[in-house]
């Protein structure tokens, strides 16, 4: 019953950002990610909150510490605001996210009782994800009062289909 006192995670990160403020019509904000999240618990279960009993058998921690669910070490995002001839606002946002990394994972028998095959190393991930979302805006003033705004967005343009989980 004390096997949820190994319990262990650690995250962390560096970040690097760009900022260029609205001048020339145009403005910039891009940034990029390293990081690392490992432990024994994976980030992407709610199972020990819940009260569920995922981490009270032993064998769960076998091949148990290393890179865990949620772990994205590169994450590159950059987004900003172009304005265009007749005061149009066009704002694209491109997001890189590396895979999540995934453990490899063999059921013994029929009551969800299982066993890691190696400990998760990063070495298994999804699909990166690459994704860009395009924004058109244009507002009209009516009776010089009221502000009357038109927005088009047009989300994941290239269409990506990253795998992100297995079934």
């Amino acid at each position: 019953n004390g096997v949820l006192e190994d319990l262990h995670r650690v995250f962390w990160a560096a970040v690097f950002e760009l900022n260029k403020r609205m001048s020339d019509n145009w403005s910039l904000k891009a940034s990029y990610t390293y990081s690392k999240s490992e432990g024994n618990v994976n980030n992407n279960s709610y199972g020990v909150i819940q009260g569920f009993s995922t981490y009270s058998d032993p064998n769960s921690f076998i091949n148990g510490y290393g890179r865990l669910g949620r772990d994205a070490p590169h994450q590159l995002k950059a987004s900003g605001t172009y304005i265009a001839p007749f005061d149009i606002y066009l704002s694209p946002a491109v997001t890189y996210r590396s895979g999540y990394a995934y453990q490899v994972y063999e059921e013994l028998g029929n009551d969800n009782a299982g066993i890691n095959i190696y400990a998760p190393d990063g070495r298994d991930r999804y699909d990166a994800q690459f994704n860009i979302d395009l924004r058109a805006e244009k507002a009209f003033m009516i009776a010089d009062r009221y502000r009357l705004g038109l927005i088009f967005d047009w989300f994941n343009v290239l269409n990506d289909d990253a795998i992100t989980g297995y079934a």
